[in-house]
């Protein structure tokens, strides 16, 4: 708007929109704090059976609140959202998974083997979020920094597992090894 003197004047926001912002970004922290979590939990869990109880485990949890936190993000961002070929891409496949699940259900497929299929596919539906959660590169650095070490813990504990039967705690182990030798020495 232009004031009295003919100067542009920048409007002042509305307590809402003030509060809107705020919780935005107390909203925008949450969801990346659960899609940093999302990602060491597969780094660092694989398949995620580890922390499974029933149906759920904390990969479903991480995901869900990921996304539940970045909702007034996703609305606030929708227009660039929807631009974007990237995004109407990933919504077109799952509409086809959509349709392919109704097809074998339909079909007479085995529950199962659908049910497999479509929630490989659901994580898919994180990155929204992750575009909208994302944007600043201190955080896209702080998640790649984060998988990188969470994949480094992995290498480091596999390659100490791999020798773990030549540890000399490992009494049976050796004791094994020594049963072997003197066997092979006989014949």
């Amino acid at each position: 708007s232009i004031d009295q003197k003919g100067c542009q004047t920048v409007a002042k926001p509305s307590r809402f929109s003030a509060f809107f912002e705020k919780q935005t970004e107390l909203f925008s922290k949450l969801s990346f704090a659960m899609l940093l979590l999302y990602f060491l939990d597969i780094a660092l869990l694989g398949t995620g059976a580890i922390t499974k109880v029933g149906i759920f485990s904390t990969r479903i949890l991480f995901f869900g609140l990921s996304i539940l936190f970045s909702l007034p993000l996703l609305v606030k961002n929708l227009k660039d959202l929807i631009r974007q070929p990237f995004v109407i891409c990933v919504v077109a496949f799952m509409l086809w998974v959509a349709v392919c699940a109704v097809r074998g259900i339909l079909g007479g497929n085995a529950m199962n083997i659908i049910k497999t299929d479509v929630f490989g596919y659901l994580n898919f539906c994180i990155l929204p979020t992750m575009l909208c959660v994302l944007k600043d590169d201190r955080r896209f650095q702080l998640l790649r920094k984060a998988v990188i070490g969470a994949c480094l813990v992995m290498a480091a504990v596999a390659i100490v597992l791999s020798f773990f039967p030549f540890f000399p705690n490992n009494i049976s182990s050796i004791q094994k090894r020594k049963n072997t030798i003197l066997l092979t020495n006989i014949h």
